[in-house]
Protein backbone atom coordinates (compact mmCIF):
# COMPACT_ATOMS: atom_id res chain seq x y z
CA UNK A 1 0.00 0.00 0.00
CA UNK A 2 1.50 3.31 -1.04
CA UNK A 3 2.00 5.93 1.77
CA UNK A 4 -0.93 9.10 1.23
CA UNK A 5 1.28 12.20 0.25
CA UNK A 6 0.29 14.69 2.79
CA UNK A 7 1.16 18.22 2.76
CA UNK A 8 0.63 20.87 5.36
CA UNK A 9 0.49 24.58 4.76
CA UNK A 10 1.76 25.86 8.73
CA UNK A 11 3.53 25.11 11.59
CA UNK A 12 1.86 27.28 14.11
CA UNK A 13 -0.14 25.51 17.45
CA UNK A 14 -2.75 24.19 14.93
CA UNK A 15 -0.77 22.77 12.31
CA UNK A 16 1.46 21.21 14.89
CA UNK A 17 -1.52 19.49 16.91
CA UNK A 18 -2.50 18.41 13.94
CA UNK A 19 0.08 16.36 13.55
CA UNK A 20 0.35 15.02 16.71
CA UNK A 21 -3.59 14.07 16.72
CA UNK A 22 -3.11 12.62 13.36
CA UNK A 23 0.46 10.70 14.95
CA UNK A 24 -1.95 9.53 17.93
CA UNK A 25 -4.58 7.71 15.93
CA UNK A 26 -3.00 6.73 12.82
CA UNK A 27 0.92 4.84 12.06
CA UNK A 28 2.92 7.41 10.84
CA UNK A 29 4.59 4.42 8.05
CA UNK A 30 1.39 5.47 6.61
CA UNK A 31 2.25 8.79 5.31
CA UNK A 32 4.23 10.98 3.71
CA UNK A 33 4.25 14.37 5.70
CA UNK A 34 5.74 17.76 4.20
CA UNK A 35 5.26 20.89 6.18
CA UNK A 36 5.64 24.34 5.25
CA UNK A 37 6.84 26.63 8.08
CA UNK A 38 7.17 30.13 6.94
CA UNK A 39 8.68 31.21 9.88
CA UNK A 40 12.65 30.86 10.86
CA UNK A 41 12.03 28.38 13.52
CA UNK A 42 9.28 25.47 14.46
CA UNK A 43 5.96 25.43 15.78
CA UNK A 44 6.36 27.42 19.50
CA UNK A 45 3.57 28.77 22.40
CA UNK A 46 2.14 32.16 20.82
CA UNK A 47 -0.14 32.11 24.00
CA UNK A 48 3.01 32.95 26.38
CA UNK A 49 4.59 34.68 23.87
CA UNK A 50 5.09 37.78 26.24
CA UNK A 51 6.63 35.46 28.80
CA UNK A 52 9.68 35.78 26.64
CA UNK A 53 11.10 39.02 27.82
CA UNK A 54 11.09 37.17 30.94
CA UNK A 55 14.28 35.99 30.15
CA UNK A 56 12.70 32.90 28.61
CA UNK A 57 14.08 31.37 25.49
CA UNK A 58 12.67 30.63 22.09
CA UNK A 59 13.32 26.90 23.01
CA UNK A 60 11.53 26.71 25.88
CA UNK A 61 8.71 27.98 24.27
CA UNK A 62 8.73 25.23 21.64
CA UNK A 63 6.45 23.02 21.55
CA UNK A 64 8.09 20.20 19.56
CA UNK A 65 10.21 17.50 21.23
CA UNK A 66 13.65 17.23 20.03
CA UNK A 67 14.00 14.65 17.61
CA UNK A 68 9.98 14.70 16.98
CA UNK A 69 9.63 14.98 13.07
CA UNK A 70 12.79 13.69 12.62
CA UNK A 71 11.48 10.14 14.80
CA UNK A 72 8.23 10.26 12.25
CA UNK A 73 10.20 10.96 9.15
CA UNK A 74 8.23 14.12 8.72
CA UNK A 75 9.93 16.99 6.53
CA UNK A 76 9.79 20.64 7.85
CA UNK A 77 10.88 23.13 5.09
CA UNK A 78 11.62 25.94 8.19
CA UNK A 79 11.43 29.41 6.67
CA UNK A 80 9.58 28.21 3.31
CA UNK A 81 6.34 29.65 2.01
CA UNK A 82 3.72 27.54 0.32
CA UNK A 83 2.97 30.65 -2.84
CA UNK A 84 0.72 28.53 -5.62
CA UNK A 85 -1.70 25.88 -5.19
CA UNK A 86 -2.41 24.03 -8.17
CA UNK A 87 -5.43 21.92 -7.73
CA UNK A 88 -6.21 20.06 -10.87
CA UNK A 89 -2.59 18.56 -10.36
CA UNK A 90 -2.24 18.56 -6.55
CA UNK A 91 1.10 20.39 -6.76
CA UNK A 92 2.27 22.98 -3.97
CA UNK A 93 5.23 25.71 -5.07
CA UNK A 94 7.09 27.48 -2.67
CA UNK A 95 8.97 30.46 -1.93
CA UNK A 96 11.70 28.37 -2.29
CA UNK A 97 11.16 27.24 -6.10
CA UNK A 98 10.25 23.23 -3.84
CA UNK A 99 7.77 21.97 -6.05
CA UNK A 100 5.59 19.12 -3.71
CA UNK A 101 2.73 17.36 -4.82
CA UNK A 102 0.03 15.60 -2.80
CA UNK A 103 -2.83 13.70 -2.14
CA UNK A 104 -4.58 15.60 0.50
CA UNK A 105 -3.94 19.04 2.23
CA UNK A 106 -4.56 20.90 5.71
CA UNK A 107 -4.28 24.57 5.50
CA UNK A 108 -3.27 25.65 9.10
CA UNK A 109 -1.96 29.04 8.49
CA UNK A 110 -2.76 30.73 11.62
CA UNK A 111 -3.78 34.50 11.76
CA UNK A 112 -2.22 37.75 11.08
CA UNK A 113 -3.07 41.12 12.75
CA UNK A 114 -5.50 43.31 10.91
CA UNK A 115 -3.57 46.92 10.29
CA UNK A 116 -5.76 49.93 11.06
CA UNK A 117 -5.44 52.68 8.15
CA UNK A 118 -3.13 55.02 10.40
CA UNK A 119 -0.70 57.39 8.30
CA UNK A 120 2.40 57.00 9.03
CA UNK A 121 2.18 53.41 10.95
CA UNK A 122 5.25 51.82 8.20
CA UNK A 123 7.74 53.42 10.48
CA UNK A 124 10.46 51.36 10.97
CA UNK A 125 9.48 51.48 14.98
CA UNK A 126 6.21 50.20 14.84
CA UNK A 127 5.50 46.94 15.04
CA UNK A 128 2.96 44.35 15.08
CA UNK A 129 2.76 41.65 18.64
CA UNK A 130 2.82 37.90 16.71
CA UNK A 131 6.01 35.99 16.46
CA UNK A 132 9.29 35.60 18.47
CA UNK A 133 10.72 38.04 15.52
CA UNK A 134 8.82 41.06 16.59
CA UNK A 135 9.41 40.42 20.11
CA UNK A 136 13.27 40.65 19.43
CA UNK A 137 12.35 43.44 17.51
CA UNK A 138 9.70 45.53 20.05
CA UNK A 139 13.30 44.47 22.75
CA UNK A 140 16.02 46.25 21.02
CA UNK A 141 13.73 49.42 20.34
CA UNK A 142 13.00 49.13 23.60
CA UNK A 143 16.20 49.72 24.80
CA UNK A 144 16.48 53.04 23.16
CA UNK A 145 13.84 54.52 23.77
CA UNK A 146 11.72 56.32 27.02
CA UNK A 147 8.26 55.57 25.98
CA UNK A 148 6.14 52.82 24.33
CA UNK A 149 2.38 53.02 22.33
CA UNK A 150 0.31 49.88 21.72
CA UNK A 151 -2.50 50.52 19.77
CA UNK A 152 -5.32 48.31 20.85
CA UNK A 153 -6.71 47.75 24.21
CA UNK A 154 -7.59 43.72 23.48
CA UNK A 155 -6.63 41.15 25.57
CA UNK A 156 -3.13 40.82 23.05
CA UNK A 157 -2.98 44.71 23.39
CA UNK A 158 -2.70 44.42 26.90
CA UNK A 159 -0.48 42.12 27.14
CA UNK A 160 1.83 43.47 24.77
CA UNK A 161 1.64 46.56 27.06
CA UNK A 162 2.28 44.51 30.41
CA UNK A 163 5.53 43.22 28.35
CA UNK A 164 6.24 47.19 27.53
CA UNK A 165 6.01 47.95 31.30
CA UNK A 166 8.03 44.93 32.45
CA UNK A 167 10.82 46.14 29.37
CA UNK A 168 11.00 49.59 31.95
CA UNK A 169 9.45 51.83 29.67
CA UNK A 170 6.43 54.41 29.93
CA UNK A 171 3.59 52.62 28.05
CA UNK A 172 0.30 54.08 26.62
CA UNK A 173 -3.04 52.00 25.32
CA UNK A 174 -4.52 53.68 22.81
CA UNK A 175 -8.13 51.94 22.06
CA UNK A 176 -10.88 53.46 20.04
CA UNK A 177 -14.13 52.01 21.87
CA UNK A 178 -14.92 53.12 25.45
CA UNK A 179 -13.45 50.59 27.21
CA UNK A 180 -10.82 47.80 27.63
CA UNK A 181 -11.59 44.26 26.10
CA UNK A 182 -14.87 45.71 24.68
CA UNK A 183 -15.85 42.73 23.16
CA UNK A 184 -15.68 40.65 26.54
CA UNK A 185 -16.94 43.00 29.58
CA UNK A 186 -19.54 44.99 29.86
CA UNK A 187 -19.06 48.71 31.62
CA UNK A 188 -18.25 47.56 34.91
CA UNK A 189 -15.95 44.53 34.06
CA UNK A 190 -14.40 47.47 31.47
CA UNK A 191 -14.01 50.22 34.73
CA UNK A 192 -12.65 47.56 36.93
CA UNK A 193 -10.27 46.26 34.21
CA UNK A 194 -9.29 50.05 33.70
CA UNK A 195 -8.57 50.51 37.42
CA UNK A 196 -6.43 47.48 37.50
CA UNK A 197 -4.11 48.05 34.28
CA UNK A 198 -3.49 51.86 35.67
CA UNK A 199 -2.57 50.56 38.90
CA UNK A 200 -0.12 48.43 37.30
CA UNK A 201 1.59 52.03 36.19
CA UNK A 202 -0.12 51.78 32.17
CA UNK A 203 -1.50 54.66 30.89
CA UNK A 204 -5.01 54.18 29.36
CA UNK A 205 -6.90 55.98 26.57
CA UNK A 206 -10.37 55.05 25.57
CA UNK A 207 -12.59 56.53 22.84
CA UNK A 208 -9.58 57.89 21.07
CA UNK A 209 -8.65 56.74 17.22
CA UNK A 210 -4.86 57.28 16.26
CA UNK A 211 -4.97 59.32 12.68
CA UNK A 212 -1.53 59.04 11.93
CA UNK A 213 2.09 58.77 12.87
CA UNK A 214 4.78 61.79 12.24
CA UNK A 215 8.21 61.76 13.29
CA UNK A 216 9.22 64.96 14.90
CA UNK A 217 13.03 65.67 16.05
CA UNK A 218 12.69 67.17 19.79
CA UNK A 219 16.38 67.79 21.30
CA UNK A 220 18.02 64.67 19.73
CA UNK A 221 14.87 62.11 20.46
CA UNK A 222 12.66 61.75 17.18
CA UNK A 223 9.16 60.79 19.42
CA UNK A 224 6.15 59.46 17.27
CA UNK A 225 3.36 62.19 17.85
CA UNK A 226 0.00 60.62 17.37
CA UNK A 227 -2.41 63.24 16.83
CA UNK A 228 -6.01 61.31 17.58
CA UNK A 229 -10.25 62.45 16.88
CA UNK A 230 -10.94 66.14 17.57
CA UNK A 231 -12.86 64.46 20.27
CA UNK A 232 -8.88 64.28 21.93
CA UNK A 233 -6.93 67.39 22.02
CA UNK A 234 -3.68 65.95 22.92
CA UNK A 235 -0.78 64.33 21.21
CA UNK A 236 0.54 61.41 22.60
CA UNK A 237 4.91 61.30 22.16
CA UNK A 238 6.56 58.06 22.07
CA UNK A 239 9.94 57.30 21.17
CA UNK A 240 8.80 53.63 20.89
CA UNK A 241 5.13 53.22 19.00
CA UNK A 242 4.64 49.97 19.47
CA UNK A 243 1.81 49.81 17.34
CA UNK A 244 0.34 46.00 18.62
CA UNK A 245 -2.13 46.39 15.29
CA UNK A 246 -3.69 43.28 16.95
CA UNK A 247 -7.43 44.99 17.49
CA UNK A 248 -9.19 42.05 15.82
CA UNK A 249 -7.18 39.16 14.10
CA UNK A 250 -7.86 37.79 10.74
CA UNK A 251 -7.39 34.24 9.60
CA UNK A 252 -4.81 33.76 7.06
CA UNK A 253 -6.25 30.88 5.43
CA UNK A 254 -9.27 33.83 4.50
CA UNK A 255 -6.60 35.01 1.80
CA UNK A 256 -5.15 31.73 1.05
CA UNK A 257 -8.13 29.69 0.00
CA UNK A 258 -9.59 32.89 -1.74
CA UNK A 259 -7.04 31.77 -4.36
CA UNK A 260 -7.92 28.00 -4.28
CA UNK A 261 -11.66 28.27 -4.63
CA UNK A 262 -13.98 30.02 -1.64
CA UNK A 263 -17.71 29.21 -1.57
CA UNK A 264 -18.58 30.89 1.38
CA UNK A 265 -16.80 32.73 4.22
CA UNK A 266 -17.59 33.79 7.83
CA UNK A 267 -15.22 35.65 9.88
CA UNK A 268 -14.02 35.85 12.36
CA UNK A 269 -11.79 32.43 12.38
CA UNK A 270 -13.89 30.06 14.24
CA UNK A 271 -16.60 30.43 12.41
CA UNK A 272 -17.02 27.68 9.51
CA UNK A 273 -15.12 28.04 6.68
CA UNK A 274 -16.40 26.54 3.17
CA UNK A 275 -14.61 25.52 0.33
CA UNK A 276 -15.10 23.82 -2.67
CA UNK A 277 -11.68 22.45 -3.23
CA UNK A 278 -11.65 18.55 -2.95
CA UNK A 279 -9.04 16.67 -0.93
CA UNK A 280 -8.40 20.07 1.06
CA UNK A 281 -9.14 20.50 4.98
CA UNK A 282 -9.11 23.85 6.58
CA UNK A 283 -8.35 24.42 9.96
CA UNK A 284 -9.14 27.35 11.96
CA UNK A 285 -8.28 28.03 15.96
CA UNK A 286 -8.68 24.87 17.54
CA UNK A 287 -11.45 23.36 14.99
CA UNK A 288 -11.03 21.16 12.15
CA UNK A 289 -13.33 22.19 9.08
CA UNK A 290 -13.36 19.63 6.74
CA UNK A 291 -14.55 19.80 2.94
CA UNK A 292 -17.46 17.70 1.85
Amino acid sequence: MSKVRLAIIGNGMVGHRFIEDLLDKSDAANFDITVFCEEPRIAYDRVHLSSYFSHHTAEELSLVREGFYEKHGIKVLVGERAITINRQEKVIHSSAGRTVFYDKLIMATGSYPWIPPIKGSDTQDCFVYRTIEDLNAIESCARRSKRGAVVGGGLLGLEAAGALKNLGIETHVIEFAPMLMAEQLDQMGGEQLRRKIESMGVRVHTSKTPLRLCRKVLKRVKPCVLPTAANWKSTLSSSLPVSVRAISWQPSVVWTLLRVGVLSLMIPARLPIRISTPSVNAQAGTTVYLVW
